[in-house]
């Protein structure tokens, strides 16, 4: 085998050792996946009694409280869903309130998941009937008593009016109207790029070496 020969088979195998150091780099980042959703509560496409007072999203890693937010939409459009989510180990809980009428409601989510990308997603579940807090309550009217009147030197018996206490309406708070920003799926170049670059690199020195041995010879 001539020396040309020889060389060209060298520098074939570095090269190919060098492709397989650069995948083994690449294939583990490329396997990460994000957080996937596992279970919603209502479930989705279900049907409930009324409508709750808070929705549960339960995914496979922990969410980032940065970046995580959950919108609850009634059947009229109104944005339900009030206050930031609540992060309780790998589940997101989202308070609703307000006037929730009977139909289907919608649910809007997106989270940061464990490996620092956005994920989101939507549900939606049906309320049976209507629930939610009285706008308003009625007051009671004091009663007036009579005077009562008595014959000959015996004093009158003064009259005592008891008003009723007014109950005061406890009206329901306000919902939140958070828009939801949904962010694009943006990963960043695997830092295991350089490592396969370095690695070509460090073949082609180990031939170019190997040759000016071999010639020196």
């Amino acid at each position: 085998m001539s020396v040309v020969s020889r060389r060209r088979d060298l520098l074939k195998r570095s090269l190919v050792v060098g492709v397989l150091a650069l995948l083994a780099t690449l294939v583990p980042s490329a396997a990460l996946a994000h957080d996937q959703l596992v279970s919603t509560d209502p479930a989705d496409g279900s049907t409930v009694p009324m409508a709750p007072d808070h929705v549960t999203l339960t995914f496979s890693e922990t969410p980032v409280a940065l970046g995580t937010e959950v919108r609850v939409t009634s059947p009229d459009g109104t944005v339900v869903s009030t206050g930031a989510p609540v992060i309780d180990g790998t589940s997101v809980v989202q308070a609703v309130t307000g006037d929730l009428p009977a139909g289907p409601y919608t649910v809007a989510w997106q989270i940061t998941s464990s490996d620092g990308h956005a994920t989101s997603g939507d549900f939606s579940f049906m309320a049976a009937d209507a629930s939610g807090t009285p706008t308003s309550s009625p007051t009671s009217e004091p009663s007036p008593t009579s005077e009562p009147t008595t014959a000959g030197s015996e004093e009158p018996t003064a009259a005592v009016t008891t008003p009723a206490e007014a109950t005061s309406p406890n009206p329901s708070p306000s919902p939140s109207d958070d828009g939801l920003i949904l962010v694009d799926d943006t990963p960043g170049a695997p830092a295991g790029l350089l490592v396969g670059i370095f690695a070509v690199l460090l073949g082609g020195g180990a031939l170019t070496l190997y040759l000016v041995r071999r010639r020196n010879r």
